[in-house]
């Protein structure tokens, strides 16, 4: 796996993997505890979608509970400057297909999404074609090591005194 300081540079780190509950759940946290990776690449962002089946307000943030059939991810966003939480969350309730985008991170002990993005769906297929499309980013992409992870292994092979190094143009 690629040092952190050099996670930026694997295209999927930046991304908003469409992952499922299941997936998130299985996630390896690095050593570091800075991180996530999944199959070796390096994660911050995911996008989900399910149903909301739990909705908790506390004075500075909404969690949501979102089930997507392979299990349930709480789902946080903190209230903003005016500490209030946005309209559209205020729109949400209990059943409602939503789809969710956001930063993954860990509180007491259990992964969880940090909201930056959330549309109501009004299409209930949507869930079916994102449990479709996770399937398909797994083969054709996430299950596949990056040309910087590639070319970074092959430097440790051959003993490079640089391959603890991300340096631009040196990987």
């Amino acid at each position: 796996m690629l040092p952190t300081q050099c996670w930026g540079l694997d295209p999927l780190f930046w991304s908003n993997m469409k992952l499922t509950a299941q997936d998130i759940h299985r996630l390896d946290l690095h050593p570091s505890k800075k991180g996530f990776s999944i199959l070796g690449h390096p994660i911050s962002r995911a996008e989900i979608v399910g149903t909301v089946v739990e909705i908790s307000l506390k004075h500075n943030r909404i969690t949501l509970s979102v089930d997507d059939g392979t299990g349930v991810i709480n789902c946080t966003r903190f209230s903003d400057e005016a500490g209030g939480i946005s309209s559209t969350f205020k729109k949400i309730n209990l059943g409602d297909l939503v789809r969710l985008h956001g930063t993954l991170a860990t509180y007491r002990m259990q992964t969880e999404i940090r909201i930056c993005a959330i549309h109501l769906e009004k299409n209930l297929n949507t869930l079916t074609v994102h449990w479709l499309e996770s399937l398909h980013m797994f083969r054709k992409a996430y299950s596949k090591p990056s040309k910087v992870q590639i070319e970074f292994e092959e430097r440790q092979r051959k003993g490079d005194h640089k391959s603890s190094k991300c340096e631009m143009g040196t990987i």
